[in-house]
């Protein structure tokens, strides 16, 4: 299970990493993550308690307009907690993987 999840991050790394594709199948893509590796993701991003609920929703992919009507804030916050979570997830990547 551990060897599943070090791949699925592996994959998210690449993914991200690359950068040839939008927001959206960038969201897509995280959705895609069993739950073991979501939670591996979430044990090493250190997000902030609101990024932390914009990370479950968009694991079960739901639309940020979406996630903007159920928190009550702007789109704008949504898409800002959203390049927060992108970041760290690269971060974490870049550090276990040896990437800069």
């Amino acid at each position: 299970m551990i060897l599943r999840t070090v791949i699925g991050l592996k994959s998210l790394w690449k993914y991200l990493s690359k950068l040839k594709f939008s927001e959206g199948e960038w969201l897509m893509k995280l959705s895609k993550l069993t739950k073991p590796e979501l939670e591996e993701i979430f044990r090493n991003a250190n997000f902030t308690e609101e990024e932390e609920k914009v990370f479950w929703d968009l694991s079960k992919g739901i639309s940020q307009k979406e996630i903007s009507f159920r928190h009550s804030v702007s789109i704008t916050t949504v898409e800002r907690r959203v390049r927060g979570i992108k970041e760290k997830i690269i971060r974490i990547g870049g550090e276990k993987y040896g990437a800069n």
